[in-house]
């Protein structure tokens, strides 16, 4: 998937159609939202955190629009449990959390975070401000493009409540251009120069989307039909 969209409406109509502009104008049916997106911002700095391990030091405040969040189990969180999106400069970032704590009316604290994921290391390298978009990563959020042939091409979409049409006037208008973001490799890690007297040896830690968190192997295996 190329892209996904976290749809929110008050009140909520109980589902929105994602209409697609089709070649030679008119809409065809996409997706379908069946549950409101969790939004909000932040209400705090986030600072730069460490990288693919736990990080108890910083903490955000998020402001919500409706929803409700809840702490989990460390393992729940490892296994994919607890995952923000932040809008910062460079893009979005996946962030981890296992500790949510109501602190306000709409106002969560989350804490122990996991940064890093989703080969997004550079983007937990810089500061967040207070201020920006949050969307909660769950099972309300719509898959749109999923194509390589997508990749690159502006596509104008509406979205409307489940059973009117693409040109209701309460339509919402988007124009969405998806980018390879999804497809880049991830960068390896722990590179290693060793000389020697055939020259010099260079070695590292390969990574990968899928099956790649296997601790029985001794590499994993490629994701692409080439290295």
């Amino acid at each position: 998937i190329l892209s996904w969209a976290a749809v929110y409406a008050d009140p909520w109509p109980g589902a929105v159609t994602l209409w697609r502009e089709r070649a030679g104008g008119g809409y065809d049916p996409a997706a379908t939202a069946t549950r409101c997106a969790i939004l909000g911002e932040t209400l705090d700095d986030l600072r730069p955190g460490p990288l693919w391990r736990l990080d108890r030091a910083n903490s955000v405040r998020l402001r919500l629009r409706g929803g409700a969040l809840s702490s989990v189990p460390l393992e729940a969180m490892l296994a994919g449990a607890n995952r923000v999106a932040l809008k910062g400069e460079g893009g979005w970032e996946i962030v981890g959390f296992q500790g949510a704590e109501l602190v306000g009316e709409g106002v969560w604290r989350l804490s122990t975070l996991l940064r890093g994921l989703g080969g997004d290391e550079a983007l937990a390298a810089r500061s967040l401000p207070a201020g920006s978009k949050a969307v909660i990563v769950d099972d309300a959020l719509a898959p749109l493009a999923s194509g390589v042939s997508d990749i690159g091409v502006p596509t104008r979409w509406r979205a409307a409540a489940a059973g009117r049409d693409p040109s209701d006037s309460l339509a919402a208008a988007l124009t969405l251009t998806p980018s390879a973001l999804a497809l880049w490799p991830y960068a390896p890690v722990r590179p290693r120069a060793r000389r020697s007297a055939a020259g010099l040896a260079i070695s590292f830690i390969r990574r990968g989307r899928r099956d790649a968190d296997s601790w029985a192997l001794s590499e994993i295996p490629l994701g692409e039909a080439r290295a």
